[in-house]
């Protein structure tokens, strides 16, 4: 088995994690594109505001997600 150095690890811990920077901002994209389609076409004066009803649904989702687990795992209090 061969060991490698400190800085091998460092490259290759940076490069996944570049990787997984990567996947997550094309899926952001993706949704944006999936949320769009639906209208046909956006003036690009009015983007910002169609991206910002995105963010909007996009960060609403997850914090529905995050309360269903606690409701759904028993847990009325966060950890101090």
């Amino acid at each position: 088995m061969r060991r490698e150095s400190g800085c091998g690890r460092a490259v290759r811990m940076a490069t996944e994690s570049r990787r997984r920077t990567q996947h997550h901002i094309e899926g952001v994209w993706t949704g944006v594109r999936n949320f769009l389609h639906p209208f046909r076409g956006v003036n690009k004066l009015y983007l910002q505001q169609y991206l910002a009803i995105h963010e909007w649904a996009h960060n609403l989702k997850k914090e529905v997600a995050l309360d269903f687990l606690r409701i759904l795992c028993g847990v009325t209090q966060l950890a101090s």
